[in-house]
């Protein structure tokens, strides 16, 4: 582990941009959610997507805040402006009318989680009325099954809807494929990554972005700023040195 840490920091001074002492006084707060393997607080460098975020500001003299809260109250605060962009969020029409999306930094799936004895199956999602599905509340897919008027019940993390599934107190919990995976894998019991799988085909698949509060005075700059970084990160080749980085 002591290994590890010394090549991240390492790997860090190599890739820092050279004039982030310049943005000393430019600070972007971002919230999101406990994410991992996309952002966490428990990941080197707080996790890849992170350091997408951090490195693509940096190019621009921006330096980075990072503050995780529960899904929909990291929302509401952006909203309202008491923190500067959201972080990993889904594009829709009404989100875009409290802020402005830079370009993806990558995919979120978005599939259905069951038990193994529950055959559970779908075409179309109208498909799955007879269910009880969890989603995590204020989640883009939240909405999306909201609107094909399917049976939901939106929880506040991954541990209180994995354990709805595994106790059978709901049929599914549809969420984003990795951080599903991740989370059995390193946060619960054996047992519930034995009895829990999920099927391959997606209930949607969207990208993921930076979305800056329309509240901040210069959230266009912000947002653009951002998409310019990341020009920057992929010319460079180190989007691709973080992904290899954290085994992506």
């Amino acid at each position: 582990m002591f290994l590890r840490d010394l090549r991240f920091v390492f790997y860090i001074l190599i890739f820092l941009p050279y004039n982030f002492a310049f943005g000393a006084d430019k600070t972007v707060r971002i919230t999101t959610l406990e994410f991992s393997p996309y952002v966490s607080e428990d990941l080197p460098g707080n996790g890849w997507a992170w350091q997408i975020a951090e490195r693509a500001l940096a190019y621009e003299g921006y330096k980075v805040e990072l503050t995780i809260l529960p899904w929909a109250r990291a929302v509401k605060m952006v909203q309202s402006g008491q923190l500067d962009a959201l972080y990993l969020a889904n594009k829709n029409p009404e989100r875009e009318i409290w802020a402005s999306f830079t370009e993806p930094i990558g995919d979120e799936i978005s599939v259905l989680f069951k038990r193994r004895d529950n055959e559970i199956g779908f075409e179309v999602l109208s498909d799955l009325q007879h269910y009880r599905i969890v989603t995590l509340n204020s989640s883009h897919v939240e909405s999306i099954l909201k609107n094909q008027g399917l049976n939901i019940h939106s929880v506040s993390n991954y541990k209180f809807g994995t354990n709805q599934v595994f106790h059978k107190r709901a049929d599914a919990f549809v969420t984003d494929k990795f951080v599903m995976l991740h989370f059995l894998r390193t946060q619960m019991p054996s047992k519930f990554f034995q009895q829990l799988d999920f099927i391959d085909q997606p209930v949607d698949q969207n990208q993921l972005h930076l979305a800056v509060s329309r509240k901040h005075k210069d959230h266009i700059e912000i947002t653009e700023s951002f998409n310019r970084g990341l020009v920057k990160l992929h010319a460079s080749g180190a989007y691709q040195e973080i992904l290899q980085y954290y085994g992506f």
